[in-house]
């Protein structure tokens, strides 16, 4: 079977019946992870799952396993009845028909698997201090690298490679997303809502959003998915130049941006510890003040961002807009008024002071201070958004 057709397949079916990623993984039962690692051709579903994945698509068990529309669809029918018989083969049957079999294959793989315990016990000692697969609270270890960029427009990208472990030179997964923390309306961008209908069913529609940070674009999204399945298929583990994304065809977004970031990523030093509560996505949050105005009779508002990737804040994006101008765009175009320019570089050392402390709090010395202490009153909400 061709896991790569198949997830391919998957990723197609899944996408013509409007269901996200994630929606998927909560029918079957899993995580957005494995969905993705299915579509991305690294694994096959369980086959315990064949029948709820083709129920759901609305598929054959043979088209799921072909990785494509069956051309006769009797036959596919008949072919799927044969199939499900075989996978619904009761133990007992199996011990009588084939006893011999999986008692040799049983004396084999006992075999096997003492092997493969010896070899990993060696490559454990091989790696003197790196730490075993932690009890419930306990630090975890995990290999990750990452690269963040902040762009003069607002947008910030971010681009992350995941390992299975530490001890493996060829990440098993590359990400790649932007967000923008800054503006507060940009064209043509959509999140799914959802609501509950009298029968207690859940239905799902689309509507226009305010803001890119957990939502979609789909020209976006299409190429974001084309960058993450293109150096999943590439395997790139070192440092790359141009010439080897000439097979990656872009058009909205910056393809010498992609290869700065993932070189940037590559050669980071990886991650491998990260505290009790690890967070292997990649959370984007956006939360927007309410309206002040001061002795200058001017509209503050705080825009508060950020981007936090294996439990660590790895991006901070704060902004202050005045009336209808933003803060930093002032301060760039050389309009903004000294005691503006003074607020911009404290929000500088904000910034700065919470990706040292990795903690959303004000210094002691901005805290009591018009306008901060408006800022501080949204990292508590951000506090108590973490803490659900």
């Amino acid at each position: 079977m061709d896991q790569e057709k198949i997830g391919k397949f998957i990723q197609t079916c899944r996408k013509n019946k409007n269901i996200t990623q994630r929606e998927f993984a909560e029918k079957l039962g899993v995580t957005d992870k494995t969905v993705s690692r299915w579509e991305n051709g690294h694994y096959l579903p369980d086959v315990s799952l064949f029948n709820d994945i083709c129920s759901i698509l609305d598929i054959e068990v043979t088209e799921l396993l072909n990785g494509e529309k069956n051309k006769r669809e009797v036959l596919g029918k008949e072919v799927d009845k044969t199939i499900m018989k075989i996978v619904n083969i009761s133990s007992d049957e199996i011990k009588k028909k084939k006893k011999k079999v999986i008692i040799i294959s049983s004396v084999v793989i006992a075999i096997l698997i003492l092997i493969f315990v010896v070899i990993l016990t060696l490559q454990h000692n091989k790696y003197e201090g790196e730490e075993e697969i932690p009890k419930e609270g306990e630090e975890f270890g995990f290999a990750f690298q990452e690269a963040v960029k902040e762009k003069d427009d607002g947008w910030v990208c971010h681009f992350s490679l995941s390992y299975e472990n530490n001890y493996t030179d060829t990440p098993y997964d590359y990400r790649y997303n932007c967000v923008n923390f800054r503006y507060s309306k940009l064209d043509d961008f959509r999140t799914y809502s959802s609501e509950i209908d009298g029968n207690g069913e859940v239905f799902y529609y689309e509507t226009e959003t305010n803001h890119p940070s957990y939502i979609y674009n789909d020209e976006l999204v299409e190429e974001e998915h084309a960058i993450i399945d293109y150096f999943g298929k590439k395997k790139f583990n070192k440092k790359i130049s141009m010439k080897d994304l000439d097979g990656l065809k872009l058009e909205k977004i910056s393809k010498d941006e992609v290869l700065e970031l993932y070189n940037q990523a590559i050669t980071s030093k990886k991650i491998d510890k990260y505290g009790k509560n690890p967070v292997i996505y990649i959370p984007e949050y956006m939360n927007r003040s309410m309206t002040y105005k001061f002795d200058d009779n001017k509209e503050y508002n705080w825009i508060v961002g950020y981007i936090m990737t294996t439990g660590h804040i790895t991006h901070v994006s704060i902004e202050l807009q005045i009336d209808d101008e933003y803060l930093s765009d002032l301060v760039k175009d050389g309009k903004a008024t000294k005691e503006q320019k003074e607020i911009y570089d404290n929000v500088l050392l904000i910034k700065k002071h919470i990706m040292t402390e990795q903690k959303f709090e004000l210094p002691d010395s901005l805290y009591g201070v018009s306008p901060y202490r408006y800022l501080g009153d949204n990292f508590m909400d951000i506090k108590k958004l973490e803490g659900k």
